[in-house]
């Protein structure tokens, strides 16, 4: 009688174990979910062509939209029609109080942006959409081509962020022409299912079909 009663109590410890670890598993998705419903403010660090096109798409999607360039005073009009509360800032106050950072400038420039933000950007989910041209950009483009322009960056600018590489190997302008009922692929790459995660949902909210193709250290296939 002994031996079935300390039997009936290991399985009920078991049981009792699996369903806490469900729990735990669902409150992980939920909060990941949660974080991008939430008044999630996007931090957009370049608002040319593709930072403002991403940025449009996102403010109008409802998230809180702060676009940012060497000259904010010139974006009015791109806030304007982004709506939603979106703001023009300084390129550090994008990073400090953006939860989410897009990086849309030359890949030249990346150096000294990475040193302007860094103190602001450890630890966030940074999404990269630079590529690297080597008659614009320099000898630091074919370096970087030739390993992957995000494993380059992530190496050398962003080792202590949660990268994501994403609308980088396609056209900004099919981006922009793209539809909740006529979506565009859009591939991407991150090391962890956190990123994962966030990609995939910055990805439908401008309209597009994720498809993951791997971790960073294997983007190069991403490069446009």
């Amino acid at each position: 009688m002994k031996y079935i009663y300390v039997l009936l109590l290991n399985i009920t410890m078991v049981l009792v174990s699996l369903t806490s670890c469900g729990q735990a598993r669902q409150e992980d998705t939920k909060t990941a979910t949660v974080m991008l419903q939430q008044n999630t403010v996007i931090g957009i660090i370049g608002s040319g062509n593709v930072g403002g096109t991403l940025g449009e798409k996102w403010a109008k999607a409802g998230y809180k939209v702060l676009f940012s360039s060497r000259h904010p005073e010139e974006l009015t009009d791109l806030v304007k029609s982004a709506g939603n509360g979106a703001e023009a800032v300084s390129v550090e106050e994008a990073a400090k109080r953006g939860e989410i950072i897009v990086l849309a400038v030359p890949f030249m420039a990346e150096a000294t942006v990475s040193k302007q933000i860094q103190p602001f950007v450890k630890g966030k989910i940074v999404l990269l959409c630079d590529n690297a041209y080597p008659g614009r950009d320099g000898a630091i483009a074919e370096e970087a081509k030739r390993v992957g322009v995000a494993y380059y960056a992530q190496q050398h600018y962003y080792p202590e962020v949660a990268l994501i590489r994403a609308f980088s190997s396609l056209p900004i302008a099919t981006v922009a022409r793209a539809t909740a009922s006529n979506p565009v692929k859009i591939p991407y790459a991150a090391d962890n299912d956190r990123a994962k995660a966030i990609a995939e949902e910055l990805i439908r909210a401008a309209n597009g079909t994720a498809e993951y193709v791997g971790k960073i250290a294997d983007s190069r296939q991403l490069d446009y």
